[in-house]
């Protein structure tokens, strides 16, 4: 899966299948202001770019799935820079959610992606 970049170049998820953009993230990474889920600018032009379709998001300590289509995100979300780059969030409430059990363990193979990068 090709990895998606932030505006630091820090990997923040993968382009799959050609058609969607995934990450996982604790709920608690959400931006609390308005319980929405936020992507860099520079990561959503990534994205539209390869033509991706939907965005998901695996929120690991609580076992929920959030997913929504990228045209959404780009015409309901709202801009915000809190001084590491541009960002554009969205309310949870307009994502279809899917819990998908108990919190969920990351893969071997994650955890040891999120090691590298730190």
């Amino acid at each position: 899966m090709p990895k998606i970049k932030n505006n630091q170049g820090r990997v923040i998820g993968s382009h799959k299948n050609g058609k969607g953009y995934f990450k996982r993230s604790e709920g608690s990474h959400t931006l609390n202001i308005t319980d929405a889920w936020c992507l860099d600018i520079s990561a959503l032009t990534q994205l539209i770019n390869n033509k991706v379709h939907t965005i998901e998001i695996e929120a690991t300590d609580t076992g929920v799935f959030f997913s929504i289509d990228i045209s959404t995100f780009q015409a309901e979300g709202t801009q915000y820079s809190f001084g590491y780059g541009d960002q554009i969030c969205l309310p949870k409430k307009y994502w279809r959610k899917r819990h998908i059990g108990a919190k969920s363990p990351l893969s071997t193979a994650t955890q040891l992606e999120m090691q590298l990068r730190n």
